[in-house]
């Protein structure tokens, strides 16, 4: 929220210069309370209005005057609204904090992720129902079935016929809890992992997609001259080939089942449940498709396949 006062502040120059022959304006405090509250008081605003706009029209630019800058290929349209009125910035930037503290209180990685992808114009999953209670929240494996039960056929569902022996024996060390946990997280990946998939194409010589996510994220990870460059010119054709309302729905999914898991299991340690955690020492459990677990303490893990590929608990 910085950028609020330096708002107030540089319309409160511009208003203190609009007329010399003006009495100076009182001394504003920072308006307390709700952030979406927030608002340049009418006498600041008429005074800039008067020393920089000389017609009535809001203080800012229209869509076809930012067209005359080049270079934006990315800028979007809740960007773009904010430059259309200078007035309406504190109080959009205060209603979008309220509103991710408030899905920061509650915990709920779904939400956030919904919330996120609203501020970039893609609106998804508002109406996805995670599962609740003693759901899985998928069809294969009914209400009520316990951990135990449910992991052979979750596994069954991702490669039918094959020998999970193993995997059901390792699993059957952990606790209840855990299971749980793990389950969900297997569940989030199995629904979400097809909107993931569908949002790009995935190149002949790429069948595992592991070129397009280094390239995607590019942008945000290479470095050069200690600030963000990048050589990758692929990353921003994948950025204009990418499906996000099928990444913002898989996300919400995913994101969702993980509000239900950490529910579980945060009560879970919250009880008695760490003791019990920490006990199981070294983990490199593999039993489940696409997850790498690895125990409560420290250790040497050695693989060969690229962890990046998987998701590590």
């Amino acid at each position: 929220m910085r950028f609020v006062p330096l708002v107030l502040g540089s319309l409160a120059v511009l208003a203190r210069f609009a007329s010399a022959e003006e009495a100076p304006l009182p001394p504003r405090e920072m308006p307390a309370g709700d952030r979406a509250a927030l608002q340049i008081p009418d006498d600041v605003w008429e005074r800039a209005l008067a020393g920089t706009a000389p017609s009535r029209r809001p203080l800012g630019m229209t869509g076809d005057e930012m067209r005359n800058y080049s270079g934006r290929d990315y800028l979007m349209r809740t960007v773009e609204n904010q430059f259309r009125d200078a007035r309406a910035i504190p109080r959009t930037t205060g209603r979008i904090t309220d509103a991710m503290l408030t899905v920061v209180k509650a915990a709920s990685p779904g939400e956030i992720c919904m919330l996120c992808w609203g501020l970039t114009d893609i609106p998804s999953g508002r109406m996805y129902a995670a599962p609740t209670g003693d759901e899985w929240g998928i069809p294969e494996i009914a209400k009520g079935t316990t951990p135990e039960k449910a992991l052979p056929m979750l596994l069954e569902l991702e490669s039918k016929g094959a020998d999970h022996t193993a995997a059901i024996r390792d699993f059957a060390q952990l606790p209840e809890a855990v299971q749980r946990f793990l389950l969900r997280v297997a569940i989030a990946r199995r629904l979400s992992l097809p909107w993931l998939r569908q949002s790009i194409a995935t190149p002949a010589d790429d069948p595992k997609g592991e070129g397009i996510r280094k390239s995607v994220t590019a942008p945000w990870t290479d470095e050069a001259n200690d600030q963000s460059a990048t050589l990758d010119a692929r990353c921003f054709q994948w950025l204009r080939d990418v499906d996000r309302t099928t990444v913002a729905y898989g996300s919400a999914i995913f994101t969702s089942h993980l509000k239900t898991a950490f529910a579980e299991i945060s009560k879970w340690l919250g009880e008695d449940g760490r003791e019990e955690l920490e006990s199981l020492g070294a983990l490199d459990f593999r039993g489940l498709p696409g997850l790498r677990v690895f125990g409560a303490k420290d250790d040497v893990i050695e693989a060969a396949d690229p962890l990046n590929t998987q998701i590590l608990i």
